[in-house]
This record gives C-alpha cells, sequence and structure tokens, in this order.
C-alpha cells in the first residue's frame, strides 16, 4: 500500500505531487495526535512546539531553549479558519488561540527535505525548524533521521517526542 502524501492545496493524495512551499508533515505513518493545546503565535505545519510556559492550554515554537513538546499539524496565522466554523474538523489554515493539531508521542514521518540531513542523523529544533546541525551544547534531540530523501525527494525521521 502506498503512502498517503498530504500537500497543502489538495488535502490526501496518493499522487506523487508535492507542495514544496510547506513543512508539512507528507506521508504519516505512526503516530499520536494532541487537539487538546491552543496556538500561541503564528507558526507552520513541522514546526516543533513547546508547552508556553507563561500560557497553560497553549504551545509556542520551539526555539533554542526549551522543552519540545511535539509537532505542529497546520498553518497557523492571525487570519486563521475558526475550526467550529467548519464543523469542529482540523483545516488546514488555523487562527492564533485556536486548538491546533500537533503530533506528539513518537511516531514515523516523511517531511519536506531538510538540509544536510545523512540517514542516522540526529535531528534538533532551531528556531522552532527541524534542523541536523545541532544549536547548542544543550540541545534536545527530537528526531532521527531514517533516510536523506527518498524518490519524491522527502525526508523521512523517526520522532523522539
Amino acid at each position: 500500500m502506498a503512502d498517503t502524501v498530504y500537500t497543502s492545496d489538495q488535502g490526501a493524495s496518493s499522487s506523487s505531487s508535492v507542495n514544496a512551499t510547506t513543512n508539512m508533515f507528507l506521508g504519516i505513518v505512526e503516530g499520536d495526535r494532541c487537539i487538546f493545546l491552543k496556538a500561541g503565535e503564528a507558526m507552520v505545519e513541522m514546526d516543533v512546539v513547546k508547552l508556553d510556559a507563561s500560557n497553560e492550554g497553549k504551545v509556542t515554537k520551539c526555539t533554542d531553549n526549551g522543552e519540545p513538546f511535539g509537532f505542529c499539524m497546520q498553518e497557523v496565522t492571525t487570519a486563521g479558519v475558526k475550526q467550529n466554523e467548519l464543523n469542529g474538523l482540523i483545516t488546514r489554515t488555523e487562527k492564533v488561540g485556536n486548538i491546533i493539531g500537533i503530533a506528539f508521542n513518537g511516531g514515523i514521518y516523511n517531511c519536506k527535505p531538510i538540509s544536510a540531513v545523512t540517514r542516522g542523523a540526529r535531528l534538533y529544533a532551531s528556531g522552532g525548524k527541524l534542523t541536523a546541525t545541532k544549536p547548542h551544547a544543550d540541545a534536545i534531540v527530537v528526531g532521527i533521521a531514517m533516510q536523506s530523501k527518498d524518490a519524491l525527494a522527502l525526508t523521512r525521521f523517526k520522532s523522539l517526542l
């Protein structure tokens, strides 16, 4: 069975076209989702998020400091679409302050290529983004690259969050 490919403009598809302008989860193989936390700021899909220490129930981008919690599964903007306007379904674009989807508790994911990554490379959060470059001595490993890129030019990684 082929992996499902997700693109921001067409939803689920089994085609090989990939929208390279977003950092989306492409071909989610396994993992858990959290739909109980709100976005504390604007972010994009695949941003590494942390629990907001000053606002209970919210997440923000995990910059070079902070404990990573998971990965944002939606585009979050100040002008996003409220979930309840679409019958409570997770939308592709969400508004800051609303509940968002967060991937956590492990999983294997395909994503837009991560630059300078090789199989087995440790992945870190830097500025909320995945990187193979350790940003500082105390950086927490958030994933392990399983392959640099496949036939669709996607990086597959195992989440450690």
